[in-house]
């Protein structure tokens, strides 16, 4: 019998066996089609969360990513970034200065 890879490194074999209607992966599919580095980013914030089912919920929620009833987005997925971007450089400036 020949085993399927579970992972990959740097692949995207552990998508596969996720359940497709869960947030995180939704989340993921959502940022596929960004360049690189900005789904890297997203994606560190979804992956890298101390719960990532809830960062992708949270993600989905604010930009209503794949949402067909007609509702309004908070923010783009370009303005989700972009914060999260300024969030990032203001806790690396900050812990510069602490070390």
């Amino acid at each position: 019998m020949t085993a399927l890879p579970w992972n990959i490194s740097g692949s995207a074999s552990p998508l596969f066996f996720q359940d497709k209607q869960s947030a995180h992966y939704r989340a993921l599919l959502a940022i596929s089609d960004l360049p690189h580095p900005d789904r890297s980013i997203l994606g560190a914030f979804i992956e890298d969360a101390l719960n990532p089912e809830e960062a992708a919920q949270y993600f989905l929620s604010t930009t209503c990513t794949g949402n067909t009833d007609g509702v309004p987005p908070k923010k783009t997925v370009s303005q989700f970034l972009a914060e999260w971007k300024t969030l990032v450089d203001k806790c690396e400036q900050a812990a510069s200065v602490i070390f």
